[in-house]
């Protein structure tokens, strides 16, 4: 047996001029095979997945492919894995909170007295659900998420089942963990803290767990009923002055993130912070989570 045989880094790579690698056969087939996926869609069979078209898009021969897979269902198992394990769940959203969140504290008068700062963060945060939650609904990342979630329950290999589940849940925590940081972010810039007996990272990861659930819900209703998010109600609610419009998913979202945060009374908001606060660069304030 030679050193190529007994080296499975050699076994999976081809070594190119210069002495630069490249994906081996098994890489670039599942790459193929995800990239086929991306475009023609997921069902839970994988019905519409081609073993063969996946064979020529990798430039792998047949012989090479069917020794790593027997079979289409077999490939198309594997691809479901991948699929699963690549999965990142992320509101492209978050890149424009830094600009709405100085647009809407404008010149600082929103924040001079306390009902003017009460109609500030609530509207702020109407809007802030309201962006992230359509932002998601458009997501490929969730549509897949979605998807698989509904393939894994028809699984009937424990070990596969277990496998494309432990990935969906890696990519859940992901999520979660990132909206407690966001969350985190918020409480700060608008002078509010964890409503006991909640407090610190683990409070807003918590906070952060409720409010998934809760967008999830309305997320898998939105796909069939367009009134989850029709602004239909004209309101004064939490504590504004002003009315606003709601949908069924700014309110319910808006009450849940109230439900976890209140004013810190041990915060004084004198017009040395309103400076401040007009000074600070939201894009550093509201960055992305790190992971």
């Amino acid at each position: 047996m030679n050193s190529a045989q007994n080296n499975p880094r050699r076994r999976s790579e081809q070594t190119l001029p210069g002495g630069s690698s490249a994906p081996g056969a098994r890489e670039r087939l599942l790459a193929a095979g995800v990239e086929i996926v991306s475009e023609v869609g997921l069902d839970t069979g994988l019905g519409r997945l081609n073993f063969e078209e996946a064979i020529k898009r990798a430039h792998v021969a047949r012989a090479t492919a069917y020794r790593q897979w027997s079979t289409k269902e077999a490939f198309g198992n594997a691809v479901l894995v991948e699929l699963a394990k690549g999965l990142h769940l992320a509101s492209d959203f978050v890149a424009e909170v830094p600009a709405i969140v100085a647009d809407m504290v404008g010149d600082g008068s929103t924040l001079a007295t306390p009902q003017r700062r009460r109609n500030l963060i609530v509207d702020l945060t109407r809007t802030l659900v309201k962006g992230d939650f359509e932002s998601i609904l458009q997501s490929p990342s969730w549509h897949l998420h979605a998807a698989l979630s509904a393939a894994s329950s028809s699984l009937t290999d424990p070990e596969l089942r277990a496998s494309v589940t432990a990935a969906l849940r890696i990519s859940d925590q992901g999520r979660i963990e990132a909206r407690a940081q966001l969350y985190g972010q918020f409480a700060a810039f608008a002078g509010y803290r964890l409503r006991a007996p909640l407090s610190g990272p683990s409070g807003f990861r918590q906070m952060s767990e409720a409010a998934g659930a809760a967008f999830t819900g309305f997320l898998i209703r939105a796909q069939y009923d367009t009134t989850v998010t029709a602004e239909t109600m004209r309101l004064r609610a939490f504590g504004m002055s002003e009315q606003r419009q709601w949908s069924p998913q700014t309110f319910a979202s808006t009450n849940g993130i109230f439900s976890y945060i209140e004013p810190d009374p041990g915060i004084t908001w004198d017009q040395e912070r309103i400076s401040d606060l007009l000074l600070t660069d939201f894009t550093n304030l509201f960055h992305a989570p790190r992971l």
